[in-house]
């Protein structure tokens, strides 16, 4: 799909099977295909508020038409990963989705460039771009929920994974390793650098593999 006029970049497909699929990207851009890639159509991602929330007032905020960074899942059940720590989950392969609880709030950490996988228990974790500089380096933050929707637990750093506040990649291999995507050796902050809140040179790029869940990244 080739829409520069639009600005709206795709950033992941995902694929039911050999002629059905879902690509997302900037601005809740998602356009779905029947005939494996040949066509495709514009579809609108209009998610369900978060369970429980109230509904919008006329003087409440409209939220943000976030960027759609990431789509995972498996079967039926998947998942988007979207700006600022916010995750849709769908439970019909993508006819519906659903908000779910932010993973951090506002003003605690930056976070940004969510990624996300399912993992064995049925438990989701999303790991995110951070700029919190408590470690003197910078680490990928990574939380995790028991349905994608709510509970999440406090975002903790993870030091075995740099970054210099870039897009990382999470996937499941086929095998049931986790595999990441990232800057592959320690990032040195550079506090003279703050474009964009870079930190750090985004070189050399590597992949790293969890075999307990995200637990430990040797």
């Amino acid at each position: 799909h080739y829409a520069p006029e639009a600005q709206q970049p795709l950033l992941d497909v995902w694929f039911a099977d050999a002629r059905r699929g879902i690509a997302v990207g900037a601005y809740k851009a998602c356009y779905v295909t029947a005939d494996g890639g040949a066509t495709w159509v514009r579809t609108p991602f209009e998610p369900a508020p978060p369970p429980g929330a109230k509904p919008a007032g006329p003087d409440d905020d409209i939220p943000p038409e976030y960027h759609l960074n990431r789509i995972a899942g498996r079967g039926e059940r998947l998942y988007v990963a979207a700006e600022a720590g916010q995750l849709y989950r769908s439970d019909d392969g993508g006819t519906s989705w659903h908000a779910g609880e932010m993973v951090t709030p506002f003003g605690v950490l930056s976070h940004g460039e969510p990624v996300a996988v399912e993992l064995s228990d049925g438990r989701v974790m999303i790991n995110m771009r951070n700029e919190d500089f408590r470690l003197g380096t910078v680490a990928r933050a990574v939380s995790t929920s028991p349905d994608g929707v709510r509970d999440w637990s406090p975002a903790r750093l993870v030091p075995e994974l740099p970054d210099p506040i870039s897009f990382g990649s999470l996937a499941r291999h086929p095998g049931g390793a986790i595999l990441f995507a990232n800057v592959h050796a320690g990032v040195a902050v550079d506090w003279r650098l703050t474009t964009f809140g870079y930190r750090g040179r985004r070189e050399p790029l590597g992949i790293r593999a969890s075999y307990d869940d995200g637990a430990s990244w040797p």
